[in-house]
């Protein structure tokens, strides 16, 4: 069971970036910045009230959030 969730995870995830892709050629072609502060520390937030509806800790969230953004940033460029 554990195998087919994480297989689940990486298959979101890389649906993730493909978005992520999508979304950086959108931006430049409209002159959007790649980062927006304000949008990222209000997405963290929903994200860490979401996981603690799902009891799973604020940190593990927080940490887990951070690195998909850094990963969906350098997609976006």
């Amino acid at each position: 069971q554990i195998d087919e969730i994480d297989t689940s995870i990486l298959k979101l995830l890389s649906r993730r970036m493909e978005i992520s892709r999508s979304i950086g050629a959108f931006k430049k072609e409209h002159g959007i910045p790649i980062l927006q502060s304000g949008r990222y520390s209000e997405i963290l937030s929903m994200r860490r009230e979401t996981g603690s509806q799902l009891r799973l800790s604020p940190a593990f969230v927080e940490e887990i959030m951070k690195a998909i953004h850094e990963e969906s940033v350098k997609e976006q460029m």
